[in-house]
């Protein structure tokens, strides 16, 4: 089966390539967040770090570390802008499997006619 424009096909595969994409959005997005965590881990094992710490946890150095000119200098993303790429990674992901499910509706309503 080819896949030509304006086909059902053709909107299978662009939905199918838009999964694949949202899927890749959501990996890079949940990899700076652990990025974020393992800093903070980081900030916390090195004493001049920790003893900034608010209660000398990975959670309370983690929180230090959201402070923007401390992500800079351990390399990292703030955590938050992640969280909201995973949302629309999850939005994008849906969306496309709809369109996926539509398409895929379509084409057998067509292969039904023409039974």
């Amino acid at each position: 089966m080819s896949i030509f424009p304006g086909t059902t096909t053709s909107a299978m595969f662009d939905s199918l390539i838009g999964m694949q994409s949202a899927g890749n959005m959501m990996a890079r997005s949940a990899q700076s967040i652990n990025n974020a965590y393992m800093a903070a881990q980081n900030a916390l094992a090195l004493p001049e770090l920790a003893s900034g710490t608010t209660s000398g946890t990975v959670e309370g150095a983690f929180n230090n570390l959201i402070d923007s000119q401390t992500l800079a200098a351990a390399g990292t993303t703030d955590p938050t802008q992640s969280l909201i790429e995973m949302l629309f990674a999850k939005t994008a992901y849906a969306a496309n499997a709809k369109a996926f499910s539509i398409a895929n509706q379509t084409e057998q309503s067509a292969l039904d006619i023409l039974a």
